[in-house]
């Protein structure tokens, strides 16, 4: 993942990562590869990245530049399986003991 402030200051980029992938034997999937805004955001690994506005920093004459903050947080897709995950537990040991549900909890719960 690579982040820049604006779209013409990732124009050689994908040359450069291209330049330090092949002497390891690797390269850029092209399928794979999207441009997109921070503001928008992007999912990646379970986590979502965004920037969200900072009324503290818009205005300070200081950071001209920073609009706000970037946040990682775990992506809506991520959350809603794992609520599913949990509540299939639930009912699968509708009937077991405390301790049963326990043992069945805590590896999904500690990752």
């Amino acid at each position: 993942m690579v982040f820049a402030k604006n779209e013409s200051m990732l124009e050689n980029t994908g040359a450069v990562i291209d330049q330090f992938l092949k002497p390891r034997g690797l390269n850029i999937n092209v399928e794979k590869t999207e441009v997109s805004s921070i503001e928008k955001g992007v999912d990646f690994l379970g986590f979502s990245l965004r920037e969200y506005v900072d009324a503290t920093r818009t205005n300070n004459p200081k950071m001209p530049d920073k609009k706000g903050v970037v946040l990682t947080k775990p992506a809506d897709k991520s959350i809603r399986n794992f609520k599913l995950n949990i509540s299939g537990i639930f009912s699968k040991c509708r009937n077991s003991s405390a301790y049963r549900l326990i043992l069945e909890l805590n590896p999904v719960i500690r990752g």
